[in-house]
Order: C-alpha cells, then sequence, then structure tokens
C-alpha cells in the first residue's frame, strides 16, 4: 500500500485511464447486446396485427373503400385470434367529392384558429392537420375515436403537460383529449371549450353541417417524439361519441387492431390473415405485424453484435496495452529499489508477493470506479433509441466481470512478468544503474 500512495499522481491517472477503457468496454456491450427485437416490437405497435387502410398513400381518383365487417368477421373466425378492435377516424369527402385521407374539414374558430395562427406564425404547426392549406377558413384536421377502458394503453408512452385523465368522465362523451408535439408552443389548455362546425355525409350521402363542443380534458405528448405505438391522433373523442357525431362510422375503420392467442406462431398468423385480406380485393389494406419489427430488428442485432464486438475488442486491447505499459514503466523504474530489497535479505518470492498485493489494490480501487460508472453506462446505453429494450442486469454484470477479470489478470500476470525479466540482470548490475 506504502509502494502506491507514495506516487499518487501516477496512480490516479493509471488508474482514470484502465477505469475508462474498461466503462467503455462496458457501454459498447450493453449497447449491442441491449437490443430486445420484441420490446422494440411492443413499442411500435398496441397489438400483435394491425390492418389499416392507407388511402393516404394513394394519389388520383381512387375510390375509397373501407374495411367491411365482413372481412372484420372472418379475421375474428380464425381459431388462433383472441380479440379484434376497430379503430375509428373522421373521413369526408373534399368539395369536390374526392377523398384524400382520413381527416374532416372543420371550421376555424375559436381556439382552434388561435391555435393555428399561432403555429403559422412560429412556423411549426401544431395542429396535425393533412397536407392542404386553409381555404373559406376551413381546416382538415383529425377527430379519432378512442375506447375508455383502453384508455391508459393508449396513452402507457404519453405524458399529460396540462390537465390530467379522468377515464370516467371520458366516458360521458363530452370530452377530448388533445395531442401535441413535444417541446412545440400550444394555446389549446385544458378546460377550454372547442367548438366543432364539420360538414358530415348522413344516411344519404349527403353533406350537412354538424356543430358539437368539446371540453379539452387534457393536452398530451408523446414522450419518445412520435416513436410511440398509439392510436392517438390531434383530436381524440370517446368511441360512443364518436358514433352519435358520424352515422355512418362503419365505414370509418381506420385500422383493426388484432391480439393473438398465447403461443400463436406470429408467421403462420399473418399468412392467414393476408390471404383474407387478398381475398377482400381491397388494395387499400395494409397488414404491420409485430413479426415485421422482431425480424428486422434481428437482423440489424446481428449486424450490430458484430459491430459492437469489433469496437468493444479495439478498445478492449487498448485497454490492455495501457495497463501493461503502466505496470511495465513501473516496474523498470523500480529496478533500482527491486535491487537494493534483494541486497538487504528479501527472497524474490517475496517481491512477487508484494507485487501480486500491489496488483490486488489496483483491482480493488479500478472495481471502485468501474462498478458504478460501469452501470450508469449500461443503463444509459439502451436510452440511445427506442429499439432497446432497456436496462438488462445480466448483460451489466456479464461486461462487469469481463472487463474486471481482464483487468485483474493484467495486474496479477504482468508485473509477475515485468519483474522476471528484470530479474535477469543480477544485483549488481542494477545497482550500478543507480550511479
Amino acid at each position: 500500500w506504502s509502494n502506491i500512495v507514495k506516487s499518487k499522481k501516477r496512480v490516479i491517472l493509471s488508474i482514470l485511464s484502465i477505469s475508462l477503457s474498461a466503462i467503455m468496454v462496458i457501454f459498447t456491450i450493453s449497447a449491442t447486446m441491449g437490443i430486445n427485437p420484441e420490446k422494440h416490437a411492443e413499442n411500435q405497435m398496441v397489438a400483435d396485427i394491425t390492418v389499416g387502410n392507407v388511402i393516404g398513400h394513394f394519389w388520383g381518383d381512387v375510390e375509397y373503400d373501407p374495411i367491411t365487417e365482413a372481412l372484420i368477421s372472418k379475421i375474428e373466425a380464425l381459431d388462433f385470434v383472441k380479440e379484434v378492435r376497430r379503430n375509428y377516424s373522421a373521413i369526408a369527402p373534399g368539395t369536390m367529392g374526392e377523398m384524400f385521407d382520413f381527416g374532416i374539414e372543420m371550421n376555424l374558430e375559436g381556439k382552434i384558429k388561435e391555435e393555428f395562427d399561432v403555429g403559422e406564425k412560429s412556423g411549426k404547426q401544431n395542429i396535425r392537420y393533412s397536407m392542404f392549406a386553409p381555404a373559406d377558413n376551413k381546416i382538415r384536421a383529425n377527430v379519432t375515436a378512442l375506447k375508455s377502458d383502453r384508455l391508459d394503453k393508449e396513452l402507457e408512452k404519453f405524458e399529460v403537460i396540462d390537465g390530467e385523465i379522468d377515464t370516467e368522465k371520458f366516458k360521458s362523451g363530452e370530452y377530448l383529449i388533445y395531442n401535441v408535439f413535444v417541446g412545440e408552443p400550444y394555446v389549446i389548455k385544458a378546460g377550454d371549450i372547442l367548438p366543432f362546425t364539420m360538414m358530415i355525409p348522413d344516411e344519404n350521402g349527403n353533406l350537412k353541417e354538424v356543430k358539437k363542443e368539446f371540453k379539452v380534458m387534457a393536452v398530451v405528448a408523446d414522450r419518445q417524439g412520435g416513436w410511440s405505438a398509439s392510436n392517438m391522433d390531434t383530436f381524440n373523442i370517446e368511441e360512443n361519441a364518436f358514433k352519435e357525431l358520424f352515422p355512418q362510422y362503419e365505414n370509418y375503420i381506420k385500422s383493426v387492431d388484432i391480439d393473438l392467442k398465447d403461443n400463436v406462431d406470429l408467421v403462420v398468423a399473418d399468412n392467414e390473415i393476408s390471404k383474407i385480406i387478398n381475398e377482400s380485393g381491397n388494395i387499400m389494406l395494409m397488414l404491420t405485424s409485430k413479426n415485421y419489427y422482431i425480424d428486422g430488428m434481428k437482423e440489424m442485432k446481428t449486424i450490430l453484435l458484430i459491430v459492437g464486438g469489433v469496437v468493444a475488442l479495439i478498445l478492449g486491447l487498448i485497454g490492455i496495452i495501457n495497463v501493461t505499459n503502466t505496470m511495465l514503466s513501473s516496474l523498470l523504474s523500480r529496478r533500482v529499489e527491486f535491487a537494493m530489497l534483494e541486497s538487504i535479505g528479501m527472497t524474490m518470492n517475496q517481491i512477487r508477493k508484494m507485487l501480486l498485493f500491489e496488483g490486488g489494490y489496483y483491482i480493488l480501487l479500478t472495481s471502485l470506479i468501474i462498478i458504478p460508472l460501469g452501470f450508469i453506462a449500461s443503463f444509459t446505453a439502451p436510452m440511445v433509441m427506442p429499439i432497446y429494450g432497456g436496462f438488462n442486469l445480466g448483460i451489466y454484470l456479464l461486461s462487469l466481470i469481463i472487463a474486471i477479470s481482464l483487468i485483474s489478470i493484467l495486474m496479477l500476470i504482468v508485473p509477475l512478468i515485468g519483474y522476471k525479466f528484470i530479474s535477469k540482470e543480477s544485483i549488481v548490475e542494477r545497482l550500478r544503474i543507480a550511479e
């Protein structure tokens, strides 16, 4: 111990250098091995499989073809399907009868107009309107239905930035949840009354003006900036209120969420449901499955594991060279010291034991730095992107064991090899160095 503390500056620099290399290795291992394809799929989807109507992907005079109850019934009849949920979103034809995408034309008035004006002035449009600019004091905006009994699931990865979520109040159908982008200014606040004046087709397809006011229950924002899986859109109202507002709600199904029974093969389920979609002849339907995200991420994980392994190996080699260089430099500077100890009767075995104890102290001191800082590195590594499954204790412990084991081997073996090399010279020859 006295040999270590007598040159504190050198020891501190050596320990910090060794610890930094180890922490970088731990971070790299955690970042590459921490990818969890299943967790990534959970972040991207609210169901095992979703069948969506992608009318917005089409350009030109394409006639809108809705998701039908007949198609949904065929999916529900599959023996591996646990639950099917319909997700409604407002849709209405434009002034020329054309259908662009899900979204409805409404008047720019009250707080909605204030919100739009603020977005225009700041260059950041808060309301998630479609691509169409306002005309005749109107705008196309998204009005979506949410099931009150699944509100917690839809808002799982959202942050309530104003107001509070009350499921019972939401069930009344008098409230809405307003969704904004993270960090962008907004005018609409919890408690505000929003006037909805919309042109809605009746049972005969004739457009009629419908007015309805909603009270803003809460303003929310996606914590992951749009990465989170949810059926949330701009204006979100309760499903029963949506059905009352839009009599033809059966034609307003934007997507169908499908939950499968336990231990069902996703590939088989994908193929069966794809077959039903193809047989329907509806070209606007697109199937999205957790299986796509899982398979894609598995391939990416393999690539990143190879890249990460190479990076960890390079960092590890840098650390090994650094440790070896530090230890050997220390031993060479102490050649005279060892010769003097041997000249007064200290045996080579006693010197070896002393070096092993010094190495043990180095291991202890570096471990005191590596364990907490390595934990922080392993904890933050999966936060880089939402493709990670979060902190994994097993990966952290594995990378920690690898790092400390390598340091321990080096700290205990390198000094002994170095001493063996310098002790080949006689005591007299080493003592002459001092002259």
